[in-house]
């Protein structure tokens, strides 16, 4: 009998103890909802480029990630292509030729696109720095 007051008094207290995370959930859920809104409406010019940067970082990322795979099927190629008769050694020979182009033409594009998302962090840290005391 004792054994049960004891599991009801744990069942309690963990209940008790679920509540109030669940209460002090909502609240902080509440009180940064509203921190949020009152930052967006007085610096929308710091969202609006936070979104730009974004956006820039996502180009940049798939640029990238189309480059990283290009490198990876040339270091897989050169990796295997001396185990392979002459005559498959000359077709890989030229798909690496084809795929070098690629790599070349692909991080000749990422350039530009790195160059812009630091450009556009840059402002983004300015405006940062101007509105937000602890920013950075």
């Amino acid at each position: 009998m004792e054994i049960l007051y004891i599991l009801l008094g744990l069942a309690v207290i963990g209940g008790v103890s679920a509540l109030i995370g669940f209460v002090c959930d909502k609240i902080f859920d509440l009180y940064y909802k509203r921190k949020s809104a009152k930052e967006h409406q007085e610096h929308p010019d710091f969202f609006y480029q936070e979104n730009i940067v974004l956006e820039a970082s996502d180009l940049y990322w798939e640029q990238n990630k189309r480059t990283a795979s290009i490198k990876a099927e040339i270091d897989n190629i050169l990796a295997k292509i001396h185990y392979y008769p002459e005559a498959k050694q000359k077709e890989l020979e030229e798909k690496l030729r084809e795929l070098r182009f690629d790599y070349q033409v692909n991080e000749t594009a990422l350039t530009p696109l790195r160059e812009k998302m630091q450009e556009e962090r840059a402002k983004l840290d300015e405006l940062g720095k101007k509105y937000f005391k602890n920013y950075g």
